[in-house]
């Protein structure tokens, strides 16, 4: 089966809230202790160039226990001429202002291909407007990064290229030649470990199962990551909770604390700012901010 990627990296918006993992407040990603998310209901894309779809829908399974329509989301974000995919952002972005609809509700069609995932028949923005998030963040697309959005907030999508070669192996595919340029791809992390070669190894889903034997995850090694085909912005998508959150806030040599009363309301919640270092302390005393909770860096 010929891969049909789909995923363009596009430019980050200086709008975007940027987690920073910073390593004197974020403990560090211990590999030689694995960590798995549940898998999702398996998909397979099969021609079609709905990857950023994929990869999303199955991030939100996460957050919702809900399976979605791909098409719900693809079809609404897909650039207009089949076989350009969409922006990678564009998937975590739709999701929070617009929301997605349920399999049930707007079933895919099988097989997938270009056309059929950009038919918006039988859409209801009602039933969509119901799974909506309220906020995502965008992260650096380093592999301890990736890590870091697994192991803490249970979701990460990201992208890679895919040449001519290297993916002979669905499951512990390489990156192109160097120069050789290629295709982007989706992917959503779920898992990290050290792989079977003694490398540092983020396991994500796969939108290709059952186009190979006992495929169903790949693994993406530090190979990749090296190689410089990895985007460089990767998308945490947060979930609407009645949870109350914390996180350290930074905007250029200010910091302050955020308290979330419902645990995703990050745009709307008043932040406290510190005028001294002494202050940023009382301030995280005083909201229960612990020393390892999220950061949070603004736009200056």
């Amino acid at each position: 089966m010929e891969l049909k990627p789909g995923a363009k990296e596009g430019i980050r918006d200086p709008r975007n809230y940027k987690l920073s993992f910073v390593a004197s407040s974020v403990a560090p990603i211990d590999w030689n202790k694995p960590v798995i998310l549940p898998r999702p209901p398996d998909t397979n894309q099969h021609t079609a160039d709905d990857c950023v779809g994929e990869g999303n829908s199955k991030v939100h399974w996460r957050l919702e226990q809900k399976q979605f329509s791909v098409k719900s989301l693809f079809s609404n974000i897909a650039f207009p001429e089949p076989g350009q995919g969409a922006n990678l952002a564009d998937g975590p972005n739709w999701i929070c202002k617009y929301g997605q609809q349920t399999l049930d509700q707007l079933p895919d069609p099988e097989p997938k291909n270009p056309i059929n995932m950009r038919d918006k028949n039988g859409q209801n923005p009602a039933q969509a407007l119901v799974n909506r998030e309220k906020s995502y963040f965008d992260t650096n697309g380093t592999i301890e990064q990736i890590a870091q959005a697994i192991r803490d907030f249970g979701n990460v999508t990201f992208g890679l290229a895919i040449g001519n070669t290297g993916w002979e192996d669905y499951t512990y595919p390489n990156p192109p030649s160097p120069n050789a340029g290629g295709e982007g791809h989706c992917l959503s992390g779920k898992g990290y470990h050290i792989c079977k070669d003694g490398q540092k190894c983020i396991i994500t889903d796969s939108s290709f199962v059952g186009a190979q034997s006992g495929h169903f995850e790949h693994h993406i090694r530090e190979n990749y990551f090296n190689s410089g085909y990895i985007f460089k912005n990767a998308y945490i998508l947060l979930k609407r909770s009645n949870m109350i959150a914390r996180y350290i806030v930074q905007k250029g040599g200010k910091l302050g604390v955020l308290v979330s009363v419902d645990g995703d309301g990050i745009f709307t919640d008043t932040v406290f700012w510190a005028k001294s270092d002494a202050m940023f302390e009382d301030l995280k005393k005083q909201y229960e901010v612990p020393d390892d909770a999220p950061r949070i860096v603004y736009p200056v």
